[in-house]
């Protein structure tokens, strides 16, 4: 299953792609697409790469990413620092080269929404695990008033409360 940060990296990509004129027919089949990434707050970013984008079909939206390898303890600090600072978390993709160099397809978001998504993709791995308390001990505040309920209805008078029934 994808991370909830891999998902946006794919949909931002396959929207921009989608979006640029002319370009689908260009991208229309598989294709693999390396996926850079950078902390650096600066004019001239340093980036790295972080992964690959497959790109099964444009016209279908379909796509995976496969990252590198996870994020290095320098990594995360730096995400830490550029979440401290509100700064921003920057991606790009080498589309083609040219003679003034390489083409890239580039996007960005503030580092604090990264970290975001990967502590919910932390809250997610901790909510699997099972609730190993009983029947009774999950569901105490439903029962409880229930009985009571019962109880109540229980010790009412049939013979009260109607009105209706007797003789002249």
């Amino acid at each position: 299953m994808a991370a909830p940060m891999e998902n946006m990296i794919v949909l931002t990509v396959l929207a921009f792609i989608s979006l640029t004129a002319g370009f689908e027919d260009e991208f229309e089949g598989s294709r693999t697409l390396s996926l850079e990434h950078s902390f650096d707050q600066g004019l001239d970013p340093v980036f790295t790469k972080r992964g690959t984008l497959v790109i099964k079909s444009v016209q279908s939206k379909r796509a995976t990413f496969s990252q590198s390898a996870p994020l290095s303890k320098d990594d995360r600090q730096l995400l830490r620092s550029t979440v401290d600072d509100d700064g921003m978390y920057r991606v790009r993709i080498p589309i083609r080269e040219t003679e003034e160099g390489t083409v890239y397809v580039s996007s960005f978001t503030r580092a604090s929404y990264i970290e975001k998504l990967k502590r919910e993709e932390q809250e997610k791995t901790k909510g699997g695990k099972s609730d190993d308390r009983s029947f009774f001990a999950k569901y105490w505040m439903y029962i409880v008033p229930f009985v009571i309920i019962m109880f109540v209805m229980q010790s009412m008078d049939p013979n009260q409360g109607g009105g209706g029934g007797g003789g002249s």
